[in-house]
């Protein structure tokens, strides 16, 4: 029985002390779970795409019927696309990719690239067809990726 107490004691001691400190440093401590709790959030949110935002991008069960659409109205570079090309021109449409900057010693924040990002992309990437694309062309270009 004594056994016993003097655990209690020890233990009772040890969780004042423990109060103490954590009163002491409260700034700290508050501090250090806001940053992790932002973590978290940064790392939930790039694991789990957040479908609700506004102008994200589903990808559909099958791109066969847009690939064929876009040969057909757009040709080239499309029409001589191997499946590696339409690989990576999906990705580009429909992937994320750790872009936005959320705070010093936090990891990216995962997003889809805007729709003028996708255009700067596609210039870059295939060059010159796209670089001749009107706006008209771009509006006919995201209205056909865009039906379902």
């Amino acid at each position: 029985m004594p056994h016993n107490k003097l655990v209690a004691r020890v233990f009772l001691v040890a969780g004042l002390m423990f109060l103490v400190v954590i009163f002491i440093f409260r700034d700290a401590v508050s501090s250090l779970l806001q940053f992790n709790l932002k973590k978290a959030h940064v790392v939930v949110s790039n694991f789990a795409p957040n479908i609700s935002q506004p102008g994200y991008r589903s990808p559909p069960l099958s791109n066969l019927l847009k690939e064929t659409e876009l040969g057909m109205y757009f040709g080239e570079p499309f029409k001589s696309f191997s499946p590696d090309d339409w690989g990576s021109f999906w990705e580009i449409i429909y992937g994320e990719r750790p872009l936005d900057d959320v705070g010093p010693d936090l990891p990216l924040r995962n997003r889809q690239l805007s729709t003028d990002e996708v255009i700067q992309e596609l210039k870059s990437r295939y060059g010159e067809p796209f670089t001749r694309y009107q706006n008209s062309h771009w509006q006919f270009f995201f209205e056909l990726l865009a039906k379902k």
